[in-house]
């Protein structure tokens, strides 16, 4: 980062990124595995973060091979659903100015692989609503993070030039998403050990433990990739 001028886009995603609901991720995936009578995994399960539910249920089918046929994806995905609107999971520290500051100066949303009602409801409860121009959620892609095509997408509905546009994700699919897109992407760490933000390091631009660690002049003085 340098001296420069603001984005002309700015995308935040939403598990980890906007809310700590993660962890809801893995207990919905857990819950599952247990009721179906499987052994615990022995994989981790960082590998069903970022992703579509769609993505995460062909993930499972792999390693459970018994649990194709079943309807997973719709399963897991009403009950992450339901769980974060009853457990209603911690805002990232200082994402709320972040979003603000950023909706400012340019046009500001979420590009997630959740669906577009949760990521609504996220917005409503952040209150983020009015700073929230644009959503991109799993049912406006055909393609999964790590692939950019939601990224790509977003650009092209803010009208913005993917180079121009910055990204904040937790996750190392959707760091690859965006920088394959041509974005400059900011790893959020949130709550990782450092174990857990190790993948991080490799695919983001720039890692941070959260927004409150942003320099005033962040968004301002942003320097798009040449």
């Amino acid at each position: 980062m340098s001296t420069g001028r603001p984005p002309a886009a700015v995308f935040f995603d939403m598990d980890g990124t906007l809310v700590d609901s993660e962890p809801l991720t893995d207990a919905v995936i857990l819950n599952l595995i247990a009721a179906e009578g499987l052994p615990p995994p022995r994989f981790p399960l960082s590998q069903f973060h970022g992703v579509t539910w769609e993505r995460i249920a062909s993930i499972l089918v792999d390693h459970y091979p018994g649990l194709a046929g079943a309807s997973l994806a719709g399963q897991l995905q009403h009950e992450f659903h339901r769980r974060l609107l009853a457990e209603n999971p911690p805002l990232i520290n200082g994402v709320q100015q972040a979003f603000r500051t950023a909706s400012e100066l340019c046009t500001t949303g979420v590009v997630s692989s959740s669906t577009r009602a949760t990521i609504a409801a996220v917005v409503e409860r952040a209150r983020l609503a009015g700073s929230c121009r644009l959503i991109v959620g799993a049912e406006d892609v055909t393609r999964s993070k790590p692939d950019p095509e939601c990224y790509l997408l977003a650009a092209e509905r803010a009208g913005a030039d993917a180079r121009q546009c910055l990204v904040f994700e937790d996750s190392a699919a959707g760091l690859q998403a965006a920088r394959t897109a041509g974005m400059f992407a900011v790893g959020v760490v949130g709550n990782r050990d450092t174990q857990g933000a190790a993948p991080l390091m490799y695919a983001a631009d720039i890692v941070i433990k959260d927004y409150d660690v942003l320099a005033a002049d962040f968004f301002s003085s942003f320097a798009a990739r040449p």
